[in-house]
């Protein structure tokens, strides 16, 4: 019996992938949102969300931001979130999805991409690392606010 192949691909999805989104979403993460929600995120050249495929099956998500900067000579991306079925770690799904969102930046002319996580998200920070991406500092702290009265 011969070997099995199988085919990795990226795609980013854009404006009338509604509903391709939406499979993704219930097979990865539960929800993107309703239809109008999606329509609204993907129609916006600034967001990004990128979906791997193994065999033609999602397995994998990145989520981006293009932000533009005030102080800055080109804009930079911002990796919300990536995300990967638990059973397809370690088969270069995080890898595609995150070299094809630098390849978009390379492409758009952005000045940087970054990421937050945190150090005991291991896998995260071990892809991070490999991929050539470097720590800011060891003492970075996140605050998020909730409640604006």
């Amino acid at each position: 019996m011969g070997a099995t192949t199988t085919m990795l691909t990226v795609e980013r999805l854009q404006e009338g992938d509604e509903d391709k989104a939406q499979v993704v979403a219930g097979r990865l993460c539960g929800s993107f949102g309703g239809h109008d929600k999606l329509a609204r995120f993907l129609s916006d050249d600034n967001n990004f969300l990128l979906v791997g495929y193994l065999d033609d099956k999602p397995v994998g998500y990145a989520l981006a931001y293009r932000l533009e900067r005030i102080d800055a000579r080109s804009p930079m991306m911002y990796l919300h979130e990536l995300d990967v079925a638990t059973e397809y770690h370690r088969q270069g799904v995080g890898r595609a999805l995150l070299n094809e969102l630098k390849q978009i930046c390379a492409e758009q002319h952005l000045s940087k991409l970054f990421v937050m996580t945190t150090r005991s998200n291991v896998p995260a920070v071990n892809l991070f690392e490999s991929a050539g991406g470097v720590a800011s500092s060891p003492d970075d702290v996140v605050y998020r606010f909730k409640h604006f009265d």
